[in-house]
Formats: C-alpha cells, sequence, structure tokens
C-alpha cells in the first residue's frame, strides 16, 4: 500500500481533514495548510507534523516546513510483515495524540513564529523566500525584504525570478506584492483544493 492509499484510509477516521497527495491535512486553514505527512521506505513508515503555504508556488508538497513525529517499522523483529490493518490502526494511534491539528488554524503569525523556531528553515534559500512572503503578508515590509535579499544569490536558478518579480513589487508597492501572493494561493486552490 503507497502513502497516499495509507492517507486515505486513515482519513476515513476523521471528518475535519483531507487527503492531498500523502499528506492528510486538517479543513481549517487561511493562508496555510496544517497536518501530516506520510513517507514510505523499504523498512518503515515516518509521520511528519506538516505545514504548508499556500502562497509557496513550489510543488504541491514537500517537507521544508515539517518535522517527523514517529516511525512505525513494517517488519516485526521476527521478519513478520506488518499488515495493513495493524499499519493503520498504528497511524491513527500517532494522529490521535495530536488531532487538535485539524482543528486549528495557523495564522501567518504562527507560521512565523514556527519558521524563526526552527534554525534549519531559515538558513535555507527557501525557506527564507516564504518566511519573506509571510512577513510581506504581515505588513512587515522591511523583513520580507531583508530576507528577499537574503535568499536571492542562494536560491536555485528556478526560484530566481519569483524573487526578483517579488523584490520589484515590494520596492515599488508592497500592495501589488501582496496581491500576488493571494493570486499564489489562488492558483494553488484552484489546482489543488477544488474538491475539498
Amino acid at each position: 500500500m503507497n502513502t497516499k492509499q495509507l492517507a486515505m484510509k486513515v482519513n476515513r477516521h476523521y471528518s475535519n481533514s483531507f487527503v492531498l497527495g500523502s499528506a492528510l491535512l486538517g479543513k481549517k486553514y487561511e493562508h496555510v495548510l496544517s497536518g501530516f505527512f506520510f513517507e514510505k521506505t523499504r523498512n518503515s513508515i515516518y509521520v511528519y507534523r506538516f505545514f504548508f503555504p499556500l502562497f509557496d508556488n513550489s510543488t504541491p508538497i514537500h517537507l521544508l516546513f515539517s518535522e517527523r513525529i514517529a516511525s512505525i517499522a513494517l517488519v516485526e523483529q521476527n521478519f513478520v510483515k506488518k499488515s495493513n490493518t495493524e499499519l493503520i490502526n498504528n497511524l491513527i494511534d500517532i494522529i490521535e495524540l495530536q488531532k487538535e491539528v485539524f482543528e486549528a488554524v495557523i495564522s501567518l503569525e504562527d507560521f512565523c513564529s514556527y519558521m524563526e523556531s526552527n534554525n534549519g528553515i531559515l538558513s535555507n534559500a527557501h525557506g527564507q523566500l516564504i518566511y519573506a512572503f509571510t512577513n510581506s503578508l504581515l505588513e512587515k515590509h522591511d523583513v520580507a525584504e531583508n530576507y528577499l535579499n537574503k535568499a536571492f544569490p542562494l536560491l536555485h536558478k528556478t526560484k530566481l525570478e519569483i524573487c526578483k518579480q517579488a523584490l520589484s513589487l515590494l520596492v515599488s508597492s508592497p500592495e501589488e506584492l501582496m496581491n500576488f501572493l493571494a493570486m499564489e494561493e489562488s492558483s494553488f486552490k484552484l489546482r489543488y483544493l477544488t474538491n475539498q
């Protein structure tokens, strides 16, 4: 069973969640999705506590804004493979400990605090870009400009244009950058969340 199938089976136990790829996400959100992400290796399933800002124009899901909270061995010590039912029950047990995630709406302020408390995020160029975007939406334009400038020389070439555009908009009209980010959110919702 792949991780999307696992997420769909676990989702049946909750009325306030939905599945996007290998993620099980809360239905309540504004700018930031939150929930759990499942990753499968040959021997284990890893469970991550997961955030994803809707204005991130990357692939639909990545794990930069996550932390691993559990792992489940797929094979017991006596080399007996775990049944799908056992595996799903194990995942539900893990999620039950943090199921309030499905009820919480992550504010932009909370998301900024999360990024600030995880040093790895703000040392990553993409993390710096998203931190700048978040601060722009919070109308902290000086912080946004500072982090866009930090990110620019470190970004992959596929992200340089959006950073350059964001810097230009921020300098000429911060409201235009906020409008641009709102359009990114709308685009993400249309592509991935229209059936949720």
